[in-house]
């Protein structure tokens, strides 16, 4: 039986020939990740863009921005609203469209309460004039649109990288060429330099799988697809602990303090190498 044709029938069997090797059928060793690739700016009429590509898996961020009102007390900052597109991609990848919609849903919802979590809100603030001073009641609302261009595992890494990414290269347009503000606020936002989003701390993620007594860091699709379990372990610089999230088809579950140990220091090694990436791009920290 050749190998293409007995993998797409015993999936696990040919799977674990490489594991008892202590490799994977793409030549990986078991805990080593995909080489990762960040380029900034490919969308030219964007105010910031990023695309990464980890492996296979491609994910292109842009932004868009919008005023919002703010009353400084219920809303006193600005906000980010993500939202992600993996296209016909996603029913492929997941044997329907109900579990695409769910797989989006999932990992969007995560990228935005990350992003939330790690951006300084009152940079978002709208400020003008030459020491900065805020334009009372107005903050921006920043757009943050992943679209996941070619899908093989670790949907959730790429899609948060990329719109870090985005994100650190965004520069807000000076008062004057706002649309929507009088005069007298223009002005006084002369000679004013575009400022940027303010991140408190950079996170990033190197999720792994846990598959019978195995476990695999950054995982292709056929692995994701036969693990027992799905560890994804957001880290931030100087090797801090953000937030995890266990899932198993879809459904979170739980691991024992000894297995979360080891996924917590394998993933603590990996993804510090990813954070030096995006820390470049986010120069202000």
């Amino acid at each position: 039986m050749q190998a293409e044709a007995f993998r797409k029938l015993y999936p696990e069997d040919f799977l674990e020939r490489f594991l008892v090797k202590g490799l994977r059928p793409d030549g990986r060793r078991l805990t080593e990740p995909r080489d990762v690739s960040v380029e900034v700016s490919p969308v030219t009429d964007a105010p910031g863009s990023a695309i990464v590509k980890i492996g296979d898996t491609t994910v292109i961020t842009s932004t868009e921005l919008d005023l919002v009102d703010i009353d400084g007390e219920s809303v006193s900052t600005g906000r980010i609203e993500h939202a992600l597109d993996i296209g016909p991609l996603g029913a492929a990848y997941n044997s329907g469209i109900a579990k695409a919609r769910q797989l989006v849903a999932s990992v969007s919802g995560r990228v935005q309460r990350t992003l939330e979590s790690v951006v300084d809100g009152r940079s978002l603030k709208l400020s003008g004039g030459g020491g900065g001073v805020e334009v009372e009641g107005k903050a921006w609302c920043v757009r943050v649109k992943s679209v996941c261009l070619a899908l093989d595992g670790g949907l959730f890494d790429a899609t948060l990288a990329s719109a870090v990414a985005a994100l650190g290269t965004l520069k807000f347009p000076p008062l004057q060429e706002i649309d929507g503000l009088n005069s007298s606020l223009k002005s006084a936002g002369n000679n004013v330099s575009p400022s940027e989003v303010v991140f408190k701390c950079i996170p990033c993620c190197t999720g792994l799988v846990l598959y019978k007594d195995y476990t695999l860091v950054d995982p292709t699709e056929e692995e994701e697809s036969l693990a027992s379990a799905h560890v994804s372990i957001v880290l931030t610089g100087e090797d801090k602990f953000h937030s995890m999230d266990v899932a198993a088809a879809g459904q979170r579950v739980s691991i024992d303090a000894l297995t979360m140990q080891k996924c917590r220091a394998i993933a603590s090694k990996r993804t510090m190498e990813r954070i030096g990436k995006l820390e470049e791009i986010v120069g202000h920290l």
